[in-house]
């Protein structure tokens, strides 16, 4: 990991010039600009944002704190109040937004504000799901910290529920044809399923780290078995079908739903009733 050291630290270490310039010659510290050095292992993303008074932000930023992103974007930022050379041709984007940076990388709060001012609404959604979900941010922080139009929307249709992207891209999606996809629902006996639609319309996103296995697939099948027992409609998707064939998967879920197979039958909403829910929980 990249540690951004300036050159008061270095002197309040005990190290004199002459022997930063000779670590600086040696290759053991690599200045990046007046008072700025970079130690330890070399991160060119980084490194460059620093050297162009800038810090890392945006997409690459999300990533480096464990969100979920689905193109990390290196973007750079830099405060209003700064004075900063010109870009440069061919250097990433900058945000000009006032913000905290460690070692050079943007903190969550920080680069989620520069991701509502570059990011498409589905993305910065999944961002802001996951970020919320794995408690990086606050719903009261992102309120005063989301104010582009872009950022609002997206603060409002976020659910910290979403455990992945796949997910989140999911549900908007389907919230946009009017259609209510509710995340990491709990079937008792079963375990959480990744959506529901209606009473029994279940749909799996089965992300490649997590279903690869022969374990986890032999695991999903009974799984399956036991939700269709209990009369689930199952739906699966991968990555593959979220990202890059989403229009048949979409018309598929929408033929289910305008032909009410989401929904239970009345017999059946009875005997809902009768087991108390402790065998399908409620679709409200």
């Amino acid at each position: 990991m990249t540690r951004i050291v300036r050159t008061r630290d270095f002197a309040a270490e005990g190290v004199s010039t002459a022997e930063l310039r000779h670590q600086v010659a040696a290759g053991g510290v690599r200045r990046l600009r007046i008072g700025h050095y970079a130690v330890g292992e070399l991160d060119p993303p980084v490194e460059a944002a620093v050297s162009g008074y800038c810090s890392l932000s945006c997409g690459a930023a999300l990533e480096r704190h464990g969100i979920w992103v689905r193109l990390a974007t290196a973007h750079w930022r830099v405060s209003p109040s700064d004075r900063v050379r010109r870009s440069r041709v061919g250097e990433p984007t900058r945000h000009r937004i006032a913000g905290r940076a460690v070692d050079g990388v943007d903190d969550v709060l920080t680069a989620l504000a520069c991701a509502a001012q570059c990011m498409s609404f589905e993305d910065l959604v999944c961002c802001v799901d996951s970020a919320r979900h794995l408690r990086a941010v606050t719903r009261p922080a992102l309120a005063r910290t989301l104010l582009t139009r872009n950022g609002i929307r997206a603060l409002a249709v976020s659910d910290a529920r979403s455990e992945s992207g796949l997910e989140t891209l999911a549900r908007v999606r389907l919230r946009s044809r009017g259609i209510i996809a509710r995340p990491q629902v709990v079937v008792p006996g079963v375990g959480r399923v990744d959506l529901v639609v209606g009473d029994r319309l279940v749909i799996e996103l089965d992300g490649d780290r997590w279903h690869s296995t022969p374990e986890a697939r032999e695991r999903d099948r009974r799984r399956d078995a036991e939700l269709v027992a209990r009369g689930a409609l199952m739906l699966h998707a991968g990555s593959r079908r979220i990202f890059n064939e989403w229009a048949p998967l979409e018309a598929q879920i929408l033929a289910l739903v305008r032909r009410g197979e989401h929904r239970w039958s009345a017999r059946r909403r009875r005997e809902q009733s009768d087991l108390r829910r402790e065998y399908w929980p409620s679709s409200r």
